[in-house]
């Protein structure tokens, strides 16, 4: 229990266990966070399909016309339910898949089975090793995970200022929508960059006309 906030919990990291809440976040390939929430489960498994709920329903109020390609999600949100959910509600994608089959054959005292067994689930280890699912599941890297290094390193986002459930789910909302303001903006002033070169070439161009004139 913590007197300061009851609603949060305690969470496992990289570094060690700390007292708050589990910020989740969707991204498309251009790093545009699509759909963000803060949950007090410290395990992603059951957040997986609620996440993709949610950034479909954001879409489909942005643009009707946009769809959802290929998930791509690191081993914490692997689990069978949600491969079968997902596939049956026509959705694609690329989940790595936890060593859970290593872990058994060292519980039972034998080495691990030469291969992991099949699950009920589409094999999405075979899926993961093909050519084309390597270099998909890659970009991985350079979308979700830049993002959050983005808000922990640029904004110094490092953690709530606020106190329980919504108020820090709010807090994290208003940090993506900062990214996703300064990613937008970025890209603007790129273009107008852009533009504003190729106008003042083609003032160069119609300049050294008329003086060839």
């Amino acid at each position: 229990m913590n007197i300061t906030d009851p609603e949060s919990r305690i969470m496992k990291t990289a570094k060690g266990h700390l007292q708050g809440y589990n910020a989740q976040a969707a991204a498309s390939e251009d790093r545009i966070i699509l759909s963000a929430e803060v949950t007090q489960d410290c395990n992603d498994k059951k957040q997986l399909l609620p996440m993709l709920k949610r950034t479909k329903e954001n879409l489909a109020a942005a643009d009707g016309t946009l769809r959802m390609g290929t998930l791509l999600a690191d081993a914490g949100y692997f689990s069978r339910k949600n491969l079968e959910e997902a596939y049956s509600a026509g959705l694609e994608l690329l989940v790595a898949v936890s060593s859970e089959w290593k872990t058994r054959g060292r519980r039972t005292g034998g080495g691990a089975p030469s291969s992991p067994p099949r699950s009920p689930a589409p094999d999405m280890e075979e899926k993961l090793r093909s050519p084309g699912g390597k270099e998909l599941y890659r970009k991985r890297g350079i979308t979700i995970e830049p993002i959050f290094g983005h808000i922990k390193e640029v904004l110094g986002f490092r953690r709530f200022m606020r106190r329980g459930l919504e108020a820090c789910g709010n807090e994290w909302k208003l940090m993506c929508t900062a990214h996703n303001l300064l990613k937008l903006w970025r890209y603007g002033i790129d273009n107008v960059h852009k533009i504003s070169g190729a106008l003042r070439m083609a003032e160069e161009r119609e300049k050294a006309m008329l003086f060839a004139a």
